[in-house]
């Protein structure tokens, strides 16, 4: 039944079950609809870089809560503790909740990627996470070998 629209308009196409199809997949958006296999691609491409960068971003929280908690054991256990220390590392504890709820957001809008139940899309995003967490690790652990 046409109701006064396009009649050669694409809707979304929502499957529940693991699939490959890429025609009329939409992402999370309706204005991140798919048509082709170019669109795909680049779709693929932007997919395993968001998995990238939540894996650099996971890792860059996890340090920074490392060095935070260091820091607070050693002023601790050298009872340097003072009202000015204290303050000076108020601001931190906040900084460490705003990382992780960006990160929470980053990790649920991922997992709504992978909710298209689409075997590339998933396959992207595991990539793009694997190449973010060797990377992450080769800056922080200097071994020889692991990451040349």
């Amino acid at each position: 039944m046409n109701h006064g629209g396009n009649s050669t308009m694409r809707h979304c196409s929502m499957k529940m079950t693991f699939n490959t199809d890429y025609d009329n997949l939409c992402i999370v958006f309706k204005s991140w609809h798919i048509g082709n296999l170019s669109q795909f691609l680049l779709s693929l491409l932007a997919i395993a870089i968001l998995g990238y960068l939540f894996e650099r971003l996971r890792s860059f929280t996890s340090l920074k809560e490392t060095e935070f908690q260091r820091g607070y054991a050693g002023q601790q256990s050298e009872g340097l503790l003072t009202h000015h220390s204290k303050s000076l590392k108020s601001g931190r504890p906040f900084r460490l909740c705003a990382l992780y709820a960006v990160q929470l957001v980053f990790s649920y809008f991922l997992m709504l990627v992978a909710m298209t139940y689409n075997a590339y899309v998933i396959l992207a995003i595991a990539i793009g996470a694997a190449f973010g967490y060797r990377r992450s690790h080769c800056d922080t652990v200097q071994t020889v070998g692991l990451c040349h």
